[in-house]
């Protein structure tokens, strides 16, 4: 009880220095949904999203980096844009971490994100409209 207090004051201070409107909900995560690719691969991926059953535009985060990697700190980001009323999918490249597969820098991602990306517009979570977000 007392980390999910701490969770929602750190949520407010960041949409203060953000300059972004007080956080709009409450925030649930889902953690390693698997994502399938059309050659048989599942990706990982944690979900955050409001707490209600409304549909949300979905942003996507890819990494290499692990999904819950503090240093880069996905899980604070995915949170804040969460608070914000958008789903958040968080994840792992193909042959890392959680995601199946074999990692070859940069020669799965455009087919995987674009599958990602269809996967996630068709959830039950989305409203259709999705972005991606990082580098």
């Amino acid at each position: 009880a007392l980390y999910a207090y701490y969770a929602q004051i750190y949520l407010y201070v960041y949409s203060w220095a953000l300059n972004l409107d007080p956080p709009r909900c409450r925030i649930k995560r889902e953690v390693n949904l698997l994502v399938p690719m059309s050659d048989g691969v599942m990706l990982s991926a944690d979900l955050y999203r409001p707490r209600n059953d409304r549909k949300y535009p979905v942003i996507i985060l890819r990494t290499p980096y692990w999904k819950r990697d503090p240093d880069h700190d996905y899980p604070k980001i995915a949170r804040i844009f969460a608070s914000q009323g958008y789903a958040v999918l968080v994840q792992d490249v193909r042959g890392k971490y959680g995601s199946e597969g074999i990692f070859e820098p940069f020669a799965n991602e455009e087919k995987d994100g674009k599958e990602t990306i269809e996967w996630a517009a068709n959830q039950d979570w989305s409203d259709g409209r999705v972005a991606m977000w990082g580098f």
